[in-house]
């Protein structure tokens, strides 16, 4: 993926890194940037990961994923590919299930970006402006 095929236009681009797992927060995810578009309609979502079959999503919701031209898939790529993909991002989303959160907020705090996640059990909510 192009960096710059993001948001040529400047609109604020929401980020997520991670497979792309009803665990993980995928479809809460998708169902928050909907919510959203419906005050920011020019918003971008960047997914970084993969689809899982193990740990699917709603059918629907991936459908959506995959057609909206506000969502961009950069799929699964290499560690060396994330902090340009990264810097694309105004915010970026932790909507992890389950998942231990406070080393992953500090490796996104030192590459700058903004950061906010969901109150679940085993993590606290935060938003970071880096």
């Amino acid at each position: 993926m192009a960096p710059q095929a993001v948001s040529a236009d400047g609109a604020p681009v929401v980020g997520f890194v991670g497979r792309l797992t009803a665990d993980k927060g995928a479809a809460d995810l998708a169902d928050a940037f909907r919510e959203l578009l419906a005050r920011h309609p020019a918003a971008h979502l960047l997914l970084v990961g993969r689809f899982e079959d193990g740990d699917p999503i709603p059918a629907a919701t991936r459908a959506w994923l995959e057609s909206d031209s506000r969502v961009h898939l950069a799929g699964e790529v290499g560690d060396d590919e994330i902090p340009a993909l990264m810097s694309l991002m105004t915010a970026l989303a932790l909507p992890s299930r389950r998942e231990g959160f406070r080393s992953r907020s500090s490796r996104r705090r030192r590459r700058g970006c903004r950061w906010s996640a969901a109150a679940r059990p085993g993590s606290w909510m935060r938003w970071s402006t880096a």
